[in-house]
This record gives C-alpha cells, sequence and structure tokens, in this order.
C-alpha cells in the first residue's frame, strides 16, 4: 500500500473536478480526499496498492469534459492506515 500527494494545476476548479476525482477514486478502490487551494490548483492524496494508483493517474490525466490539466506534481506520503474512505475536503 502507497500514499501520494498530488496538485494538480490547469482548469480544475469550477469545472466538477473534484467530484470526478473521488469518483475515479472510489472506481479503484482507493482512499484518501481532494480540495481546492486558494491558488487555484486541487490537492489529492490518494492511497491504494500501486496498480489501482496507475489506473487512477490515468484516469485523472485524461480530466472531466470540463476541467483541463496542464501539470500534475506528486509526491510519496506517509500512508494512513486508519483511513477506510475517499472524500472531498470542503
Amino acid at each position: 500500500m502507497d500514499r501520494y500527494g498530488l496538485i494538480v494545476e490547469g482548469r480544475v476548479q469550477g469545472v466538477g473536478f473534484r467530484a470526478f476525482v473521488e469518483q475515479i477514486g472510489h472506481r479503484h478502490n482507493m482512499t484518501g480526499t481532494v480540495r481546492n487551494l486558494t491558488n487555484g490548483n486541487v490537492q489529492v492524496e490518494v492511497q491504494g496498492e500501486k496498480k489501482a494508483f496507475a489506473m487512477f493517474m490515468s484516469d485523472l490525466k485524461q480530466g472531466n469534459h470540463f476541467s483541463h490539466i496542464t501539470a500534475i506534481q506528486t509526491e510519496e506520503l506517509d500512508v494512513k492506515k486508519d483511513e477506510r474512505r475517499f472524500r472531498i475536503v470542503y
């Protein structure tokens, strides 16, 4: 099990992107959070198996119909063993 922190840049706020990320998190049995940042980017923390993370990233990079991703920064984080679901943080 691995956990990653992502910063997604581009047109990712006001376009349903957080709900999209939550949906693909559930689809790939990942746990974590997604939130808007004040600078217009979106922060994602995602946790799961390596293969599931690869599929999550593939879907994430495609975005939804309204978003446009220009960059994704990725870093490894410590696993949160007590986390049980993927959710939007407001």
